[in-house]
């Protein structure tokens, strides 16, 4: 089993951003549509509607367009970021072999990989969708009953409560396994002639918990820089999936034992 190292992989991220900056420019774009913070904002708003009795308000979360118009954002937002993640998996590539691909060419390359790519892209949304959405209402459901604001008419008895919470609990705790299992399925699909998710889970066994550690380093960065008056909010999204991408190409090399040159 290849020994991962958490230092290792975080500065290795870093250094690899400050090498060739154009791969910020691949995220500049996609963090206009920050796809999985809506949908996961927009299942939230759902379950907490249906669970705590607020059945007056309206079917949609307020600010939010209707369903054709919210598709009609979604779903080149979505495409953006897998192309955007295509192309970041092929720089980071031949930065670890000591090279740097041109924008333009990794953009044009990333292009053709898209296909294949939309199958664990189309996987990882519900998950992140089911881990963010599940872990609010559980917060939620918390701070209703340490505060005592129940009321027997609009919510649910005590009990109901505790078991929504705990309920929510479980579904967190599955999908963000699940979803660090299969957190290396871009760089394995983008690099080998598979969908990449068999890959993944094979190659997070043993190092699930330093897989995790490294990205909730790079999430706590980018919750630092989400905190910047005016722009922090999409200088976070943007960093957020630059850092990603890149840390989990590192990541997949190291533990797959696939020829990149990473050590570079």
């Amino acid at each position: 089993m290849a020994d991962l190292k958490i230092t290792d992989v975080v500065e290795k991220t870093f250094k690899f951003v400050g090498r060739d900056p154009a791969l910020i420019a691949l995220f500049v774009l996609p963090a206009l549509f920050p796809v999985n913070r809506i949908v996961s904002s927009y299942a939230t708003y759902l379950v907490m509607r249906a669970t705590l009795g607020l059945g007056e308000l309206p079917s949609t979360p307020p600010s939010t367009p209707p369903a054709p118009l919210l598709a009609a954002y979604l779903v080149p937002g979505f495409f953006l970021g897998v192309w955007a993640s295509a192309a970041g998996v092929l720089k980071v590539t031949e930065l670890g072999n000591g090279g740097k691909l041109g924008l333009i060419e990794a953009l044009y390359r990333g292009l053709r990989k898209i296909p294949r790519l939309l199958v664990p892209a189309l996987v990882g949304l519900p998950l992140s969708t089911l881990m963010v959405s599940s872990l609010t209402t559980a917060v939620t459901y918390c701070s209703l009953l340490t505060r005592g604001e129940l009321s027997e008419v609009v919510l649910p008895p005590v009990s109901s409560l505790v078991t929504l919470a705990a309920g929510s609990v479980g579904v967190f705790v599955v999908a963000l396994y699940v979803l660090v299992r299969l957190r290396l399925s871009a760089p394995a699909c983008v690099t080998e002639n598979s969908f990449g998710l068999a890959t993944s889970w094979k190659a997070v066994k043993g190092n699930w918990w330093k897989v995790l550690a490294i990205f909730l380093v790079f999430g706590a960065v980018s919750a630092a820089v989400g905190r910047i008056p005016v722009v922090g909010t999409y200088l976070s999204e943007l960093l957020g999936d630059l850092l990603g991408i890149t840390a989990a190409t590192i990541i997949y090399f190291q533990l797959t034992g696939a020829k990149s040159g990473t050590e570079g």
